[in-house]
């Protein structure tokens, strides 16, 4: 069986990622996976909507497992922002509704620009 391309290239970017890029990259997945949910529950496929906020919010988990605690107050206001981010998700999920995934969503974009405006610099 010949393995996927697209799978095959995405294993070897995150395989050579720098730190800050596997950041950005777990953005960029959480990122889309909220926009999936709310097509979910705006098309009514509440499953398809229930799977991609629940793999939003393992990426918020692994995210906000690796923060630092020895970095003081950044790595402390990430967490309670991911920590806030997990219950409007879980909010979303319960309730069936799409305004706390479109707050997570534009969450999740200001800190990808900002990590990505970080990347830029080190570049």
């Amino acid at each position: 069986m010949l393995a996927n391309p697209y799978r095959t290239y995405l294993h070897t970017q995150i395989e050579t990622a720098s730190g800050l890029k596997l950041i950005i990259m777990l953005y960029n997945a959480a990122i889309k996976f909220t926009k999936l949910a709310q097509m979910g529950l705006a098309e009514n496929k509440l499953e398809q909507s229930h799977i991609n906020n629940v793999k939003t919010q393992d990426i918020l988990f692994e995210l906000m497992n690796a923060l630092d605690p020895n970095q003081g107050e950044m790595a402390d206001s990430l967490y309670l922002l991911y920590d806030y981010m997990q219950q409007r998700l879980v909010t979303a999920n319960l309730k069936k509704e799409a305004a706390p995934l479109a707050e997570v969503e534009s969450l999740l974009v200001d800190l990808r620009d900002t990590w990505l405006q970080a990347f830029n610099l080190t570049q």
